[in-house]
């Protein structure tokens, strides 16, 4: 995208690409959140565009050697991923209504596991959801005084080729943690997301390992801080190692006192402790202040802050493509392959039940990533239109589609095809 013969102007806070060969002047999309930050449709069209270059990439290597061959357990078709990448996302529709608000009314979605545009929409999705179970939550009587932590759990760095072993072990692994009497005490519900980071630091001792975590919500009874079944943080530590298999001890002393012979002087010795030794367990608390003024929608929007950095994406561009598109084939291969049908997010306990009662459909990579169905037609002023334009490298208004020219994409993407009678 270095070669753009376009040039952009600035006027009431509104901006205009400028063709410098044709002279044109077209509005650029500027969508804001409602904190007032803008939302970054253009960086992650760009990702998504590179990120095509890489899947053809791979395709071609695939194709020609056997360099991936004894890696690979599910059987991809490159070639047709990048083909969805190219149309994801490259027509927007926004309605907008009387109040002067806005929402993203029809997208096209290739639903690919690795799309930064597809994931951005989905955690979006993710975060609606996890704002109507927690608003369900605080509801019920019952639960309405209930304490939250954040639980966040780190297993040793792997290698790209053990990267879905080791997400396997984990989800396993918390399995079990969830079903330990010491768990099921304290714990009345949680909310589990993934997310996955590489060390792309050529000068650090970790380079190219991969790093994947577990943030979790847990909410607990009112009185967990001064009941006899708090739980310390070093209680949680020997917990997960014990549902990851490091140790096999019944009582926690034992854990402790054969924990703390890996230490010297206050430090960890590695060449001492199990390679398998998970130590990078933090837990701490949440507050969400109550007013009296408070209604559950009100609460769990003050909890929504917190519950956006609990569930932002599995990964960041910025945190596993490092630009060189050789060393980047190698990571998007391992980590399509570890994502292939696994699930990101997730809930259990009181807050699977109310994700029941409220009869919300779980978000896989098929689910639909608009939801606009709350919107009152007699609320909306118009649609505008927004066009993916490869010369200005960034979103153009245009006019709005028709079904006709919809549906080409939509076939494509493998999105079922609109009758004359759709928006």
């Amino acid at each position: 995208m270095k070669n753009l013969k376009c040039q952009y102007i600035l006027d009431n806070d509104k901006r205009y690409a400028l063709d410098e060969i044709s002279g044109e002047v077209v509005e650029t999309l500027v969508d804001c959140s409602a904190s007032g930050r803008e939302n970054p449709h253009r960086d992650n069209k760009l990702q998504n565009l590179y990120l095509r270059d890489v899947y053809l990439n791979l395709h071609k290597i695939t194709k020609n050697t056997s360099e991936f061959q004894s890696f690979v357990a599910y059987p991809s078709d490159y070639s047709k991923k990048a083909e969805k990448l190219k149309y994801c996302t490259s027509y927007l529709e926004f309605v907008h209504l009387k109040d002067k608000t806005k929402h993203i009314s029809y997208l096209e979605s290739c639903h690919c596991s690795l799309c930064t545009c597809c994931n951005f929409f989905r955690s979006r999705s993710e975060v609606g959801q996890c704002l109507e179970i927690f608003s369900g939550l605080f509801s019920k009587q019952e639960f309405c005084d209930c304490e939250f932590l954040h639980l966040t759990i780190t297993v040793p760095s792997c290698y790209c080729e053990d990267l879905q072993h080791v997400l396997d072990r984990m989800n396993q692994s918390w399995h079990r943690f969830t079903h330990y009497i010491e768990f099921k005490k304290v714990v009345l519900g949680w909310s589990r997301s993934l997310e996955i980071t590489r060390n792309i630091d050529p000068d650090s001792k970790s380079y190219g390992l991969w790093h994947p975590h577990f943030h979790v919500v847990l909410v607990v009874q009112k009185n967990y801080f001064r009941s006899a079944a708090y739980l310390d943080q070093l209680h949680w530590l020997y917990l997960w190692n014990r549902a990851y298999q490091v140790h096999n001890f019944r009582k926690f002393e034992k854990f402790k006192a054969w924990y703390d012979g890996f230490f010297v002087n206050g430090f960890l010795d590695k060449s001492k402790s199990s390679s398998d030794l998970c130590t990078q367990l933090r837990i701490q608390a949440v507050k969400v202040r109550r007013v009296k003024t408070d209604t559950p929608e009100s609460r769990a929007k003050r909890l929504l802050s917190f519950l956006v950095e609990v569930l932002k994406y599995p990964f960041k561009p910025s945190n596993i493509l490092s630009g060189d598109i050789t060393i980047d084939t190698e990571s998007v291969f391992f980590l399509d392959t570890a994502l292939y049908h696994r699930r990101r997010w997730q809930v259990g306990g009181i807050l699977k039940d109310i994700k029941s009662e409220l009869r919300l459909a779980d978000l896989d990579d098929n689910s639909d990533l608009i939801q606009v169905a709350g919107v009152d037609p007699d609320d909306i002023d118009f649609f505008s239109a927004w066009w993916w334009r490869t010369w200005s490298g960034d979103y153009l208004r245009g006019r709005l589609r028709s079904v006709a020219e919809k549906n080409h994409p939509r076939s494509v993407l493998g999105l079922p095809l609109l009758d004359d009678g759709c928006h």
